[in-house]
């Protein structure tokens, strides 16, 4: 009897495992979209870089840069939200929705008095394009000028009384 319930439970198993491993159809595709999902006739972005080296900035500066992107869609694009990773980065973009084959920016403004070495920083891109968010990194490094740095200052003797 227990070697029945055994067989009987290792057929059960089996199905259950090859009901798992059998391929499912694919959804009949659909002439208006690309295999990403994203619309044929709708708006694409595309970014002439989509990461920037600021090199060296000394601390207490804001550096600045813009990417500058294009729609290579069929439809307008509109950047609903620009969202940095951080408060020491502040975004500003194109609002204007833009026509397919224009083309638009989207600034970071990064603010060197809140830290100190080396430091990567991302912006999340939201734009009408459903189900698709660009991210955008800017990095550099922030060195302490010479007259702040404790470390690189010349010691000052005081005279003996």
């Amino acid at each position: 009897m227990k070697t029945l319930k055994l067989i009987l439970a290792l057929v059960i198993a089996t199905c259950f495992t090859m009901q798992a491993q059998t391929k499912k159809p694919a959804p009949a595709a659909q002439e208006s979209t690309s295999g990403k999902g994203v619309k044929k006739d709708g708006p694409s972005i595309s970014f002439e870089k989509d990461e920037y080296d600021f090199g060296k900035i000394e601390k207490g500066n804001i550096a600045k840069y813009q990417f500058k992107f294009t729609n290579t869609g069929k439809a307008p694009l509109v950047i609903s939200n620009v969202r940095p990773s951080c408060g020491c980065t502040t975004p500003s973009w194109s609002k204007e929705p833009v026509a397919p084959g224009g083309t638009g920016y989207i600034e970071a403004a990064y603010n060197s008095n809140s830290g100190h070495g080396t430091f990567t920083k991302s912006i999340t891109v939201t734009t009408n394009i459903p189900d698709q968010s660009k991210v955008l990194y800017i990095k550099g490094e922030v060195i302490t000028p010479l007259s702040e740095d404790p470390a690189r200052q010349t010691p000052v003797r005081l005279p003996n009384n």
